[in-house]
């Protein structure tokens, strides 16, 4: 199986590099997308969009078409703007995806994407502040899952074994059992 990572908000991926050594070590290949550390929260936003650029035209020519995209927060978003940029200009993007604590509203749709894997908390306390950051499409969705009628959804509640946001990273074998799980 091919794994394409993409790290959140505030970070230079070392949670998602630990995931990504995880799952070579377990025979998967993996490559690491990574759109830069960002900080500020209007930077944020229009570097998500300029890698959800990068990230939608990276698959134009059907390389890796197969891969499955993993993101952790932002991540999240960069992959669902992505998707949104494949369908509006019908080019291949990867059909399944895993969100990770996804800082996105609830009910964002699946665009391109025909399968897509939720991990959420009730314990993930940032993305239940990212509702109120004007311009951004956050939202709760790492910690309510997908709420909305989007048939490609499926919704994986870790509230009995992840206590935040980025608790995932502090337990990489669970993580990356349950990616392979729903791969």
């Amino acid at each position: 199986m091919k794994y394409v990572l993409i790290h959140g908000w505030k970070s230079q991926g070392e949670g998602m590099e630990a995931l990504a050594n995880e799952l070579i070590r377990r025979g998967h290949k993996v490559e690491y997308f990574s759109y830069g550390y960002t900080l500020g929260l209007f930077s944020t936003i229009f570097k998500t969009k300029a890698a959800a650029e990068i990230l939608a035209n990276k698959f134009k020519r059907g390389e890796d078409g197969d891969a499955i995209l993993v993101g952790h927060s932002n991540g999240c978003n960069v992959i669902a703007r992505a998707a949104k940029i494949a369908k509006i200009q019908n080019q291949v993007f990867p059909t399944n995806a895993i969100y990770i604590a996804p800082a996105l509203n609830c009910n964002t749709p699946s665009y391109a994407l025909e399968n897509i894997d939720v991990f959420h908390s009730e314990h993930d306390s940032a993305v239940k502040f990212a509702t109120f950051i004007p311009f951004s499409k956050w939202g709760r969705m790492g910690a309510n899952g997908h709420t909305g009628e989007d048939d490609a959804y499926l919704n994986h509640d870790m509230s009995g074994d992840i206590d935040g946001h980025s608790d995932y990273f502090n337990k990489i074998g669970f993580t990356a059992d349950r990616i392979e799980q729903v791969s």
